[in-house]
């Protein structure tokens, strides 16, 4: 009787600190999930500010080439902006800032309906964004902002007015599979027919 005795009370001790040993693991596990979620919305925040605080630099970096400011002088701006490419990486990277990009659409022939399909949004969303002085597009969007704006800068160095270069992407051509050359600008490989049709015309190859 005593040894089944003593075997209960092993038992019952055993058991207390298994479910202590339970209990503690369970609340060291709620603890730390707090703390993990704490520490992610803490890099949350930094990467925000690290963002807002990188496109400040790169707004401010933009004004110095006077881009953001009415000029007779553009598209001398735009090449000298476009053939920075340390400056380019940084605008993808970090988003275009709403106003670059106004002055983009400005410099290029495509009108609001044209961007809103380049960036796959919709109309409504490009108005929001212009009422809003501290949006920023998401990289893939930058990036196709300055492919267009490359794209414009080929035009205009091929037909030297803008215009013509409009009328040129608006018209179906044979080259091309007789589609617009607008039309292919929506993809990165079309980009590239686009730009090598231009190269083309350029050079005075005509199919």
């Amino acid at each position: 009787m005593a040894k089944h005795a003593r075997s209960r009370k092993v038992l019952r001790r055993n058991r207390k600190t298994r479910s202590t040993t339970r209990h503690r693991k369970r609340r060291s596990t709620r603890r730390g999930g707090r703390i993990n979620i704490v520490s992610r919305n803490n890099n949350r925040n930094n990467n925000r500010n690290n963002n807002r605080n990188n496109r400040n630099v790169l707004v401010n970096t933009v004004n110095t080439t006077g881009l953001l400011n009415d000029s007779d002088d553009d598209i001398n701006m735009f090449s000298e902006f476009l053939a920075d490419k340390i400056l380019i990486i940084s605008a993808i990277r970090n988003g275009i800032p709403y106003s670059l990009f106004h002055a983009i659409q400005e410099y290029t022939p495509f009108s609001e309906s044209d961007w809103a399909k380049l960036l796959n949004i919709s109309t409504k969303s490009l108005q929001r964004y212009k009422m809003s002085e501290t949006h920023a597009f998401k990289s893939l969007q930058s990036e196709k902002i300055i492919a267009m704006a490359e794209v414009t800068k080929i035009g205009l160095d091929v037909f030297d007015d803008l215009a013509q270069f409009k009328l040129w992407l608006n018209t179906p051509n044979f080259a091309l599979g007789n589609n617009k050359p607008i039309e292919l600008l929506t993809d990165s490989y079309g980009k590239e027919l686009v730009v090598s049709e231009l190269i083309r015309v350029q050079h005075g190859i005509m199919v």
